[in-house]
Formats: structure tokens, C-alpha cells, sequence
């Protein structure tokens, strides 16, 4: 793997982590898995 695709996947699981968090604190789930 060369370096854009390490960077392109912290990018997204970056937003998918922003992405979870952001689910959490407006529809107040306490128990998403």
C-alpha cells in the first residue's frame, strides 16, 4: 500500500467515526451495536 491510500483510509475512517458520533448525541442511542 502506498501512502495516499493509508492517508484515504484514515480520512474515512475518520468521517465514519465523526459520522457514529454525531448519530449518537442527536438521536441519544446509548446502544448502537
Amino acid at each position: 500500500m502506498g501512502a495516499l491510500e493509508i492517508a484515504l483510509l484514515y480520512k474515512y475512517r475518520w468521517q465514519v467515526e465523526l459520522f457514529f458520533r454525531w448519530i449518537k448525541q442527536h438521536l441519544k442511542v446509548k446502544t448502537f451495536w
